[in-house]
Protein backbone atom coordinates (compact mmCIF):
# COMPACT_ATOMS: atom_id res chain seq x y z
CA UNK A 1 0.00 0.00 0.00
CA UNK A 2 1.48 3.26 -1.13
CA UNK A 3 2.29 5.72 1.84
CA UNK A 4 -0.36 7.97 1.32
CA UNK A 5 -2.79 5.80 0.99
CA UNK A 6 -1.53 4.37 4.02
CA UNK A 7 -1.18 7.47 5.94
CA UNK A 8 -5.13 8.11 4.77
CA UNK A 9 -6.29 4.66 6.14
CA UNK A 10 -4.30 5.42 9.40
CA UNK A 11 -6.06 8.72 10.26
CA UNK A 12 -9.67 7.32 9.31
CA UNK A 13 -8.78 4.50 11.51
CA UNK A 14 -7.75 6.74 14.33
CA UNK A 15 -11.21 9.12 13.87
CA UNK A 16 -12.93 5.94 14.33
CA UNK A 17 -11.45 5.03 17.69
CA UNK A 18 -11.89 8.88 18.80
CA UNK A 19 -15.44 8.89 17.72
CA UNK A 20 -16.20 5.82 20.20
CA UNK A 21 -16.81 3.33 18.11
CA UNK A 22 -13.98 1.53 19.27
CA UNK A 23 -13.46 0.26 22.89
CA UNK A 24 -9.98 1.51 24.11
CA UNK A 25 -10.69 2.45 27.54
CA UNK A 26 -6.40 2.11 28.56
CA UNK A 27 -5.58 4.75 25.89
CA UNK A 28 -6.63 8.31 26.29
CA UNK A 29 -6.51 10.86 23.04
CA UNK A 30 -4.60 13.85 22.91
CA UNK A 31 -6.89 16.76 22.76
CA UNK A 32 -6.54 20.47 22.83
CA UNK A 33 -9.97 21.59 25.03
CA UNK A 34 -8.56 25.24 25.09
CA UNK A 35 -8.48 26.38 21.28
CA UNK A 36 -12.00 24.04 20.65
CA UNK A 37 -12.98 26.28 23.43
CA UNK A 38 -11.67 29.89 22.30
CA UNK A 39 -12.45 28.64 18.68
CA UNK A 40 -16.04 28.24 19.60
CA UNK A 41 -16.08 32.07 21.36
CA UNK A 42 -14.74 33.58 18.50
CA UNK A 43 -17.33 31.50 15.75
CA UNK A 44 -20.18 33.17 18.04
CA UNK A 45 -18.44 36.97 16.49
CA UNK A 46 -18.03 35.64 12.89
CA UNK A 47 -21.90 36.23 12.04
CA UNK A 48 -21.83 39.55 13.93
CA UNK A 49 -18.84 41.18 12.17
CA UNK A 50 -20.52 39.38 8.45
CA UNK A 51 -23.64 41.54 9.14
CA UNK A 52 -21.70 44.68 10.32
CA UNK A 53 -19.77 44.93 6.67
CA UNK A 54 -23.26 44.49 5.18
CA UNK A 55 -24.94 47.23 7.30
CA UNK A 56 -21.38 49.33 6.32
CA UNK A 57 -21.96 48.55 2.82
CA UNK A 58 -25.42 49.71 3.07
CA UNK A 59 -25.23 52.76 5.06
CA UNK A 60 -21.93 54.05 2.40
CA UNK A 61 -24.26 53.25 -1.04
CA UNK A 62 -27.52 55.09 0.86
CA UNK A 63 -25.12 58.01 1.12
CA UNK A 64 -23.72 58.09 -2.40
CA UNK A 65 -27.24 57.57 -3.69
CA UNK A 66 -28.16 60.44 -1.63
CA UNK A 67 -25.48 62.72 -3.07
CA UNK A 68 -25.91 61.74 -6.58
CA UNK A 69 -29.78 63.01 -6.38
CA UNK A 70 -28.65 66.25 -4.65
CA UNK A 71 -25.63 66.50 -7.59
CA UNK A 72 -28.14 65.58 -10.27
CA UNK A 73 -30.26 68.93 -9.35
CA UNK A 74 -27.65 71.02 -9.05
CA UNK A 75 -26.30 69.99 -12.75
CA UNK A 76 -29.50 69.87 -14.34
CA UNK A 77 -31.40 72.48 -12.70
CA UNK A 78 -31.77 76.18 -13.12
CA UNK A 79 -32.95 78.99 -11.08
CA UNK A 80 -36.73 79.28 -11.23
CA UNK A 81 -37.73 83.21 -12.76
CA UNK A 82 -40.36 85.07 -10.76
CA UNK A 83 -42.68 87.13 -12.13
CA UNK A 84 -41.76 90.67 -11.36
CA UNK A 85 -37.87 89.52 -10.20
CA UNK A 86 -35.11 91.73 -10.81
CA UNK A 87 -31.81 90.06 -11.25
CA UNK A 88 -28.68 91.68 -10.07
CA UNK A 89 -30.67 95.56 -9.16
CA UNK A 90 -27.46 96.21 -7.38
CA UNK A 91 -25.04 94.97 -9.40
CA UNK A 92 -23.78 95.72 -13.11
CA UNK A 93 -24.62 92.08 -14.78
CA UNK A 94 -27.57 91.56 -16.70
CA UNK A 95 -30.15 88.98 -15.75
CA UNK A 96 -28.50 86.43 -18.13
CA UNK A 97 -24.72 87.12 -17.01
CA UNK A 98 -25.92 86.56 -13.43
CA UNK A 99 -28.01 83.39 -14.16
CA UNK A 100 -24.93 81.97 -15.73
CA UNK A 101 -22.55 82.44 -12.84
CA UNK A 102 -24.86 81.28 -10.43
CA UNK A 103 -25.28 77.96 -11.92
CA UNK A 104 -21.36 77.97 -12.48
CA UNK A 105 -21.54 77.80 -8.42
CA UNK A 106 -23.81 75.41 -8.71
CA UNK A 107 -21.59 73.07 -10.87
CA UNK A 108 -18.70 73.85 -8.34
CA UNK A 109 -20.82 73.04 -5.71
CA UNK A 110 -21.51 69.54 -7.28
CA UNK A 111 -18.04 68.54 -8.06
CA UNK A 112 -17.30 69.12 -4.46
CA UNK A 113 -20.42 67.21 -3.30
CA UNK A 114 -19.04 64.27 -5.67
CA UNK A 115 -15.50 64.47 -4.11
CA UNK A 116 -17.38 64.19 -0.86
CA UNK A 117 -18.84 60.98 -2.37
CA UNK A 118 -15.68 59.66 -3.66
CA UNK A 119 -14.14 60.57 -0.06
CA UNK A 120 -16.59 58.98 1.94
CA UNK A 121 -16.20 55.44 0.25
CA UNK A 122 -12.52 55.65 0.13
CA UNK A 123 -12.08 56.26 3.81
CA UNK A 124 -14.89 53.68 4.86
CA UNK A 125 -12.63 51.20 2.39
CA UNK A 126 -9.47 51.71 4.52
CA UNK A 127 -10.93 52.45 8.07
CA UNK A 128 -14.14 50.22 8.17
CA UNK A 129 -14.37 47.34 5.36
CA UNK A 130 -10.72 46.56 4.96
CA UNK A 131 -10.71 45.56 8.67
CA UNK A 132 -13.55 43.30 8.48
CA UNK A 133 -12.53 41.46 5.68
CA UNK A 134 -9.21 41.09 7.39
CA UNK A 135 -10.61 39.85 10.52
CA UNK A 136 -12.45 37.55 8.45
CA UNK A 137 -9.37 36.60 6.38
CA UNK A 138 -7.89 36.01 9.38
CA UNK A 139 -11.12 33.45 10.70
CA UNK A 140 -10.69 31.52 7.90
CA UNK A 141 -7.04 31.10 8.09
CA UNK A 142 -7.36 29.94 11.61
CA UNK A 143 -10.21 27.70 11.31
CA UNK A 144 -7.96 26.13 8.33
CA UNK A 145 -4.86 26.05 10.69
CA UNK A 146 -7.28 24.02 13.77
CA UNK A 147 -7.76 21.73 10.52
CA UNK A 148 -4.28 21.28 9.86
CA UNK A 149 -3.86 20.57 14.17
CA UNK A 150 -6.58 18.20 14.38
CA UNK A 151 -4.40 15.88 11.70
CA UNK A 152 -1.43 16.61 13.90
CA UNK A 153 -3.35 14.57 16.60
CA UNK A 154 -4.64 12.13 14.92
CA UNK A 155 -0.89 10.76 13.60
CA UNK A 156 0.28 11.61 17.22
CA UNK A 157 -2.43 9.46 18.25
CA UNK A 158 -2.06 6.71 16.11
CA UNK A 159 1.90 6.73 16.39
CA UNK A 160 1.35 6.23 19.99
CA UNK A 161 -1.15 3.54 19.82
CA UNK A 162 1.39 1.78 17.40
CA UNK A 163 4.25 2.30 19.76
CA UNK A 164 2.43 1.12 22.55
CA UNK A 165 1.33 -2.06 20.28
CA UNK A 166 5.71 -2.19 19.74
CA UNK A 167 6.30 -2.24 23.39
CA UNK A 168 3.94 -5.08 24.44
CA UNK A 169 4.64 -7.00 21.45
CA UNK A 170 8.25 -6.65 22.65
CA UNK A 171 7.38 -7.50 26.09
CA UNK A 172 5.64 -10.54 25.33
CA UNK A 173 8.94 -11.81 23.25
CA UNK A 174 11.03 -11.04 26.22
CA UNK A 175 8.91 -14.02 28.48
CA UNK A 176 9.08 -16.52 25.63
CA UNK A 177 12.95 -15.77 24.34
CA UNK A 178 14.27 -19.00 26.34
CA UNK A 179 11.81 -21.27 24.24
CA UNK A 180 12.16 -19.02 20.90
CA UNK A 181 16.27 -19.00 20.56
CA UNK A 182 17.98 -17.60 18.39
CA UNK A 183 14.46 -16.60 15.78
CA UNK A 184 13.04 -15.16 18.96
CA UNK A 185 16.27 -12.93 19.61
CA UNK A 186 16.18 -12.11 16.14
CA UNK A 187 12.56 -10.97 16.76
CA UNK A 188 13.05 -9.49 19.53
CA UNK A 189 16.17 -6.95 18.05
CA UNK A 190 13.96 -6.39 15.17
CA UNK A 191 11.00 -4.61 17.88
CA UNK A 192 13.62 -2.73 19.83
CA UNK A 193 14.98 -1.18 16.39
CA UNK A 194 11.15 -0.43 15.65
CA UNK A 195 10.81 0.95 18.94
CA UNK A 196 13.30 3.40 18.68
CA UNK A 197 12.60 4.56 15.10
CA UNK A 198 8.59 5.39 16.74
CA UNK A 199 10.33 6.78 20.04
CA UNK A 200 12.04 9.52 17.13
CA UNK A 201 8.77 10.17 15.15
CA UNK A 202 6.91 10.54 18.16
CA UNK A 203 8.99 13.12 19.70
CA UNK A 204 8.71 15.28 16.29
CA UNK A 205 5.19 14.77 16.13
CA UNK A 206 5.00 16.33 19.57
CA UNK A 207 7.08 18.82 19.47
CA UNK A 208 5.07 19.82 16.00
CA UNK A 209 1.33 19.32 17.97
CA UNK A 210 2.82 21.93 20.78
CA UNK A 211 4.21 24.40 18.63
CA UNK A 212 1.53 24.64 16.19
CA UNK A 213 -1.33 24.43 19.43
CA UNK A 214 0.22 27.02 20.93
CA UNK A 215 0.47 29.45 17.82
CA UNK A 216 -3.09 28.60 17.25
CA UNK A 217 -4.16 29.43 20.62
CA UNK A 218 -2.58 32.95 20.95
CA UNK A 219 -3.95 33.66 17.65
CA UNK A 220 -7.42 32.84 18.76
CA UNK A 221 -6.85 35.01 22.18
CA UNK A 222 -6.14 38.04 19.90
CA UNK A 223 -8.57 37.35 17.01
CA UNK A 224 -11.26 37.24 19.96
CA UNK A 225 -9.55 40.65 21.26
CA UNK A 226 -9.63 42.39 17.87
CA UNK A 227 -13.20 41.26 17.09
CA UNK A 228 -14.07 43.92 20.00
CA UNK A 229 -12.40 46.92 18.05
CA UNK A 230 -13.81 45.58 15.38
CA UNK A 231 -17.47 45.79 15.93
CA UNK A 232 -16.49 49.10 17.81
CA UNK A 233 -15.71 50.52 13.65
CA UNK A 234 -19.79 51.21 13.26
CA UNK A 235 -18.99 54.25 15.68
CA UNK A 236 -16.37 55.44 13.23
CA UNK A 237 -18.38 54.52 10.11
CA UNK A 238 -20.88 57.31 11.76
CA UNK A 239 -18.70 59.50 12.45
CA UNK A 240 -17.46 59.41 8.86
CA UNK A 241 -20.99 60.01 7.47
CA UNK A 242 -21.63 62.81 9.56
CA UNK A 243 -18.88 64.86 8.28
CA UNK A 244 -19.71 64.07 4.65
CA UNK A 245 -22.86 65.27 5.29
CA UNK A 246 -21.69 67.87 7.35
CA UNK A 247 -19.55 69.41 4.52
CA UNK A 248 -21.93 68.53 1.67
CA UNK A 249 -24.26 71.21 3.64
CA UNK A 250 -22.03 74.04 3.94
CA UNK A 251 -20.97 74.18 0.47
CA UNK A 252 -24.72 73.08 -0.53
CA UNK A 253 -25.95 76.10 2.07
CA UNK A 254 -23.28 78.48 1.01
CA UNK A 255 -24.49 78.57 -2.49
CA UNK A 256 -28.47 78.49 -1.70
CA UNK A 257 -28.30 81.03 0.68
CA UNK A 258 -26.04 83.78 -1.38
CA UNK A 259 -26.92 83.06 -4.95
CA UNK A 260 -30.66 83.09 -3.83
CA UNK A 261 -32.06 85.89 -6.78
CA UNK A 262 -33.25 88.89 -4.80
CA UNK A 263 -36.80 89.77 -4.65
CA UNK A 264 -38.40 93.22 -6.06
CA UNK A 265 -39.82 94.30 -3.27
CA UNK A 266 -37.75 96.72 -0.92
CA UNK A 267 -38.33 94.84 2.10
CA UNK A 268 -35.48 92.11 0.92
CA UNK A 269 -32.77 94.58 1.36
CA UNK A 270 -33.49 95.19 4.77
CA UNK A 271 -34.15 91.76 5.92
CA UNK A 272 -30.93 90.02 7.19
CA UNK A 273 -30.80 86.07 5.98
CA UNK A 274 -31.07 83.71 9.21
CA UNK A 275 -29.53 80.39 6.68
CA UNK A 276 -26.30 81.54 6.48
CA UNK A 277 -26.17 81.71 10.57
CA UNK A 278 -27.22 78.11 10.56
CA UNK A 279 -24.43 77.06 8.01
CA UNK A 280 -21.83 79.17 9.81
CA UNK A 281 -22.45 78.10 13.41
CA UNK A 282 -20.33 75.64 14.71
CA UNK A 283 -23.20 74.31 17.00
CA UNK A 284 -24.20 70.96 16.12
CA UNK A 285 -21.84 70.18 13.81
CA UNK A 286 -20.03 66.49 13.80
CA UNK A 287 -17.13 68.12 16.28
CA UNK A 288 -19.44 69.49 18.82
CA UNK A 289 -21.17 65.93 18.69
CA UNK A 290 -17.54 64.43 19.48
CA UNK A 291 -17.57 62.64 16.30
CA UNK A 292 -14.16 61.83 15.32
CA UNK A 293 -12.13 62.91 11.73
CA UNK A 294 -11.95 59.48 10.07
CA UNK A 295 -8.04 58.12 9.39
Amino acid sequence: MPTSCRTFWKRQVEKTRKAGLTFDKSFKPTKSDRCNIQFAQVKEYHPVVEKCKRVANSIVQSSEAFLIQIINVLEEGRLPAEYGKTLGEDDNDSDDDLDEKVQFKYHAVAKHLGKQKKDLRAHVDVAVLHKLDAWMGDFASLKHRLSELEVIILDLDSKRRSLNKTLVEAEKMKKYLNQTKGKGEMRLEELWRKQHRKEAELKALNAAYTSAESEAYEDLVALQEEAGRVLSLSTKLMSMEAKAFWESALQLGTVVVSETPKKAHPSSATTPSTSKDVYSTSKGSPESIGASTPV
